[in-house]
């Protein structure tokens, strides 16, 4: 964080490529990098050693730092499916969470990848201290909008030093052990009317899921 970061040159990429498909034999690998698409030029060093050494691939990506013509590079260089994290599907959410994203730009950047015959993923979170029923409602119906290949939905968890932990938690009653939703007896700071509605948003999920890879 204090010394900032490099990119690798596009010959040690090949070089480690090379190395997991002779140790482990793989034809497939997930490239760990947040920013993926964020910088055009990574970008094209990344696809151009993927399409060089015929090995498929798989990543995460911003929503925002999508294109067409990266998601048609991706594609054309072995890229085999996408993660994107959404979050919400309630915009006061996605506001106060400081996501820097708006639905109307989910609904068009995820047409994109449906468009182009892209399998993608979407992650999702349920559980803020401010959330509301009518947020979860808008949540579920932005996974049936926007239709994911397959979606994976989370319990929030206040992490400390956070600032939703410092505005919600941090002079909270609440073991610290209890604030992960791991705990059994998980306690967020939730009402059980809201609690209930996101065991239906997960029974809901299981279902969508079910439904599509069938």
């Amino acid at each position: 964080f204090e010394r900032g970061f490099y990119y690798r040159s596009k010959e040690s990429i090949i070089e480690e490529i090379n190395e997991i498909k002779k140790e482990l034999g793989s034809d497939t690998i997930y490239v760990m990098d947040d920013c993926l698409f964020s910088n055009p030029k990574h970008l094209r060093t990344i696809t151009s050693a993927m399409k060089e050494t015929g090995m498929k691939f798989v990543a995460g990506a911003r929503l925002m730092a999508l294109s067409p013509e990266k998601l048609q590079l991706f594609k054309e260089c072995g890229g085999q499916k996408l993660y994107v994290g959404v979050e919400s599907g309630s915009q006061r959410i996605l506001d106060a969470i400081k996501k820097n994203l708006k639905i109307e730009e989910i609904i068009k950047r995820t047409k994109w990848m449906t468009d182009l015959n892209i399998p993608w993923s979407a992650f999702f979170i349920a559980g803020f201290p401010f959330e509301t029923l009518e947020d979860l409602k808008l949540t579920e119906g932005l996974i049936k909008e926007i239709r994911p290949d397959f979606v994976s939905l989370n319990q929030f968890t206040p992490y400390p030093g956070t600032q939703i932990y410092k505005d919600y938690y941090l002079d909270s009653k609440i073991p610290f052990k209890d604030l992960f939703q791991l705990n059994g007896d998980a306690a967020i700071g939730i009402t059980e009317e809201i609690q209930e509605h996101i065991n239906k948003l997960f029974d809901f999920v299981d279902d969508y899921n079910a439904k599509k890879s069938v």
